[in-house]
């Protein structure tokens, strides 16, 4: 009877981690870092962490969460770069990533995710030039890379973004 129990409630726990679809965990005052087992919740569509005190690197992981359309990161310590593969993400719409730490070049694969709307990486340290790839983020309505360490020309194809209703460099 015990494994029984032990059974349903593994079961239970299976089950739940397949149907949660979204995450609110903004505003907790949480710390530490994010765990490579998030993945383990492959529904998940929205997620937000914003307002906390996370910090280290974003984990691989985030990539394989291929149902997401909403990841809000904001106004935590992210540091490093944006871990590669977030161009698994199709079904993504809005990426708030403000106010972290984050260093090194602005990524580029972002510009492979057709559906995205909202892009927001400001207030990080992210250098160098904007690519001019970023050109190509044809359904982007709102793009905020200001507060950075940006320098080099601004590429004359944002000035064609077909979409783009809120530009902030």
């Amino acid at each position: 009877q015990c494994l029984i129990i032990i059974i349903i409630i593994i079961i239970i726990i299976f089950f739940f981690f397949f149907l949660v679809i979204g995450l609110d965990l903004s505003n907790l005052n949480l710390s530490g870092t994010i765990s490579g087992s998030i993945q383990q919740l492959p529904a998940l569509a929205s997620l937000n962490i914003s307002n906390n005190n996370f910090g280290g690197e974003l984990p691989v992981s985030f990539t394989n969460l291929t149902k997401l359309q909403f990841l809000d990161i904001s106004h935590n310590d992210f540091n490093g770069t944006i871990p590669p593969g977030f161009f698994r993400l199709k079904s993504l719409l809005n990426f708030t990533a403000y106010s972290n730490s984050f260093t090194g070049e602005l990524p580029e694969e972002f510009v492979h995710l057709p559906l995205l709307r909202h892009f927001d990486l400001s207030g990080s340290y992210f250098s160098g030039p904007i690519p001019s790839s970023y050109g190509a983020l044809s359904s982007v309505e709102y793009l905020d890379l200001s507060g950075n360490l940006l320098n080099g020309t601004i590429p004359p194809q944002l000035g064609s973004l077909p979409s783009v209703r809120m530009l902030k460099l």
